[in-house]
C-alpha cells in the first residue's frame, strides 16, 4: 500500500512540474497597440477589480486577461487560460504577467517583483515608459 501511495505522490509531483513548464513566455516580444491597450486596462483594473493573469500572443498582436473581484485573488488555470487566448486570437499564447508583475523574460526583464511591477494609479505614459524600459514596447 505504501508503494502505491508513493508512486501516486511522485506521479502528481512530476505532472504538476510539467504542467507549469510552458506557461511563462520568454524571448523577444513587442506589444502592438491592441495588446498595449489590453495591458493598460488590465493594470488599472477598475472598481474593485484586481488583475489576476495576462496572456499575450507570441507575436504581441493580441492579449487576453482575467481580473478578480473583491476578496482574495488567485492565479487562474494557465492551461485553460492559454487555450482561451489561443482560440480568441488563432495564435499561440503565453503568460505575460501575474497580477501587476510582468514575468515574461526577454534578456532585459528578469520578472523580479520590484523591477517588473506596475501600479494601478500610473498614467498611460508611465505604463508605456515602464514597458519600454523592460523591452516590450517601442524597441
Amino acid at each position: 500500500m505504501k508503494k502505491i501511495l508513493g508512486i501516486a505522490v511522485i506521479t502528481l509531483l512530476i505532472f504538476s512540474n510539467t504542467a507549469s513548464a510552458g506557461k511563462w513566455g520568454e524571448g523577444e516580444l513587442q506589444l502592438s497597440g491592441t495588446a498595449l491597450q489590453g495591458f493598460k486596462n488590465y493594470i488599472r483594473g477598475g472598481y474593485s477589480k484586481k488583475p489576476a493573469d495576462f496572456y499575450v500572443t507570441l507575436d504581441g498582436t493580441g492579449a487576453s486577461y482575467w481580473t478578480c473581484g473583491e476578496g482574495s485573488c488567485k492565479e487562474g488555470d494557465h492551461i485553460n487560460d492559454i487555450k482561451v487566448c489561443e482560440r480568441q486570437w488563432g495564435k499561440k499564447c503565453k503568460k505575460f504577467a501575474l497580477r501587476r508583475v510582468v514575468k515574461w523574460k526577454n534578456g532585459i526583464n528578469s520578472g523580479h517583483y520590484k523591477k517588473s511591477s506596475f501600479k494601478s494609479k500610473w498614467t498611460e505614459t508611465e505604463i508605456e515608459n515602464k514597458l519600454n524600459e523592460l523591452g516590450f514596447y517601442n524597441n
